[in-house]
């Protein structure tokens, strides 16, 4: 898959756990589903944006709005909740 310059890519962390398997974090599966359902809030009509300065996240922001629940914007460093406010 191919990336813009811009866009930033969520790295995953690798690390033995106390069975002394690899595991990785976020999972594949956690990182697919966090992008489809922001795409399937857009085809709904739904936008993400910052709650201060109306900046959509990267997609890197949207991944970490998912599995935090939160994202904090690059433009003015405002941390926006997933609706849980």
């Amino acid at each position: 898959m191919a990336h813009g310059r811009n866009e930033q890519i969520v790295g995953k962390l690798y690390f033995r756990n106390m069975d002394d398997e690899w595991e990785q974090f976020p999972t594949d599966e956690e990182l697919a589903a966090a992008e489809a359902s922001a795409f399937d809030l857009q085809k709904l009509g739904f936008a993400i944006i910052c709650q201060l300065c109306n900046t959509p996240p990267t997609v890197s922001q949207i991944k970490q709005r998912a599995m935090l629940n939160s994202w904090k914007c690059d433009k003015c460093h405002t941390i926006n909740s997933a609706g849980k406010a």
